[in-house]
């Protein structure tokens, strides 16, 4: 079987088989409820019939980490924009996470 094929009907009822391929799992028809084949590894994942390619994961939270005017707060755990520079870098202050309350490291600085 080659890594990009992909099924798109039953060739034992010939009815669409109108489910989600994922690469790994048996697929069975949901109306004869024989089995059509198997994706390999790494193949392309089909949803609706349209074959999807999964973007990579990027963590948006990481970028003003990595540029500097933001940090994690290791009380909240949010990432909050710092003010300052230096060993005076401080967090602006912010709420805590789910609630209307203002986090134990509002204006304190990055270190503490």
């Amino acid at each position: 079987m080659l890594a990009h094929q992909s099924y798109n009907f039953c060739p034992h009822c010939g009815k669409n088989l109108g489910q989600d391929q994922v690469a790994g799992r048996v697929i069975k028809c949901v109306h004869c409820g024989k089995e059509v084949g198997k994706l390999e590894m790494g193949s392309q994942i089909v949803t609706g019939g349209v074959v999807v390619n999964p973007a990579p994961v990027i963590d948006r939270r990481q970028e003003p980490i990595k540029e500097g005017v933001a940090a994690q707060c290791r009380f909240c755990g949010q990432v909050v924009q710092t003010k300052g520079s230096g060993p005076a870098k401080a967090f602006v202050p912010h709420f805590e996470k789910g609630a209307r309350k203002m986090c134990k490291s509002s204006g304190r600085r990055v270190e503490d």
